[in-house]
């Protein structure tokens, strides 16, 4: 009776007794009998939450925490893993991935997984895709040409390019290469044997078999498809002309007049460089190749590619190769689950972006991307879970994720289980 003076007349009512709610002025009250004030602790004790879906008595339940499924009638829940797409499939989507769950028993297994054309899958994380654009490209094998994808990452859309095959060189991004055939690639030794230069005037296909040997230094003469007979002038006729032709150096009438000295002969070059001082009268030469330097080499790397000689000595020749340029396929530059383009052979003005779905890119470095999507799904989660309770990442940053306590309990902790406890407002 709230108010027990005479003017309060009829102010009476009925209280339902602890734990469960209800008043009712005047006569008996409908109670509500809120099963999970008396029965929580033990769906909390199995880090489960406790549902009391109608006042009608017997009908609570635990239910499991997410990504756990499953519901317990009167107790604990048999909890088994759900579907984890249904929680993580905004970070595939956010990258135009798909999210796949394979084993819906087995937590933390979710992948993203690219969309085709593209290839590519990542566990609990933006897949880093690849798309082989030569897979749907036919033109290349149609013109006898191989395809050729310099860079497969997905955003580098557009940059296949079609290859001549050997021992013709030739690239054209997007379309059939215009071929050539540098036949010095090929019988220059002959004429580095006599100390000559090999020469190929016309290196289109329709002009095989047209490379010269050309005499070099102090003598005239050249050969069509074979060294050729020098007509040697001056001091280099006789002795000289002999001794360098025989070490397969060029002739030449040395600056002191009436004597001469050898030279090295394309593709090789004078140990210490172009211009160094010449070897003295009457002497061989000390040569070595430079056979990214000999005329034609150009012609050789083609493209978005540069030419390279790891070994310069003269019995080495035929070794070199051509390397890309493209920043992206050299250097890899880009972190994990970035992608990578690289606009123009300028050196450093690639383009690293993220794939996490948000806008952030970089010239010349890695981004600055999320560190993780969600930390929850990287593993952290099972720490929560393996203490009843839940995985919460508020934001971007990285390390602060953390668990929380299931209610009825309370609390929570950053990077590590918390310490629970009960609600003593609750229990007051």
């Amino acid at each position: 009776d709230p108010g027990p003076t005479l003017l309060a007349l009829s102010d009476w009512e009925c209280a339902c007794a602890r734990p469960f709610p209800g008043t009712q002025r005047g006569g008996p009250a409908a109670c509500e009998e809120d099963e999970c004030a008396l029965y929580s602790a033990r769906c909390a004790a199995a880090g489960q939450a406790c549902v009391d879906a109608s006042p009608a008595l017997g009908d609570w339940e635990c239910r499991c925490a997410p990504p756990l499924a499953g519901a317990g009638a009167a107790g604990p829940a048999a909890c088994v893993a759900a579907d984890e797409c249904r929680e993580h499939a905004g970070v595939c989507e956010s990258a135009n991935q798909t999210c796949r769950d394979a084993d819906a028993a087995v937590l933390g297994d979710w992948a993203c997984v690219c969309r085709a054309p593209a290839a590519g899958r990542a566990t609990a994380a933006a897949a880093a895709c690849t798309l082989d654009e030569c897979l749907d490209v036919a033109l290349c094998a149609a013109g006898g040409q191989a395809c050729v994808d310099a860079n497969p990452a997905a955003a580098a859309v557009g940059d296949w390019e079609c290859a001549c095959p050997p021992p013709t060189v030739g690239t054209a991004v997007g379309a059939l290469a215009a071929c050539l055939l540098d036949e010095c690639e090929t019988h220059y030794r002959t004429c580095l044997a006599a100390g000559q230069a090999c020469e190929d005037p016309d290196a289109s296909v329709a002009a095989a078999g047209d490379w010269v040997c050309r005499c070099i230094g102090a003598a005239a003469g050249e050969q069509r498809a074979a060294a050729a007979v020098c007509a040697a002038r001056g001091a280099c006729e006789g002795e000289g002309q002999a001794l360098c032709r025989a070490a397969g150096q060029a002739c030449e009438e040395a600056e002191e007049g009436g004597t001469w000295r050898c030279a090295c002969a394309p593709p090789s070059v004078p140990f210490r460089g172009v211009g160094a001082p010449p070897p003295p009268p009457r002497a061989l030469a000390t040569c070595v190749a430079d056979e990214c330097g000999v005329a034609g080499a150009d012609r050789h790397c083609l493209g978005r590619t540069a030419c390279v000689d790891p070994d310069r000595a003269l019995d080495a020749l035929g070794d070199r190769y051509c390397v890309s340029t493209d920043e992206c396929v050299s250097a890899r530059p880009c972190g994990a689950r970035q992608a990578c383009q690289d606009p123009t052979p300028a050196v450093g003005d690639y383009v690293c972006t993220c794939l996490d779905g948000a806008p952030r890119a970089a010239v010349g470095g890695p981004a600055a991307c999320r560190p993780e999507e969600d930390e929850c799904a990287l593993g952290r989660k099972q720490a929560c879970l393996h203490h009843g309770q839940r995985c919460e990442d508020p934001s971007d940053a990285a390390g602060d994720w953390r668990c929380v306590c299931l209610p009825p309990l309370v609390g929570a902790a950053t990077a590590a289980p918390a310490a629970c406890s009960p609600d003593e407002c609750d229990a007051a």
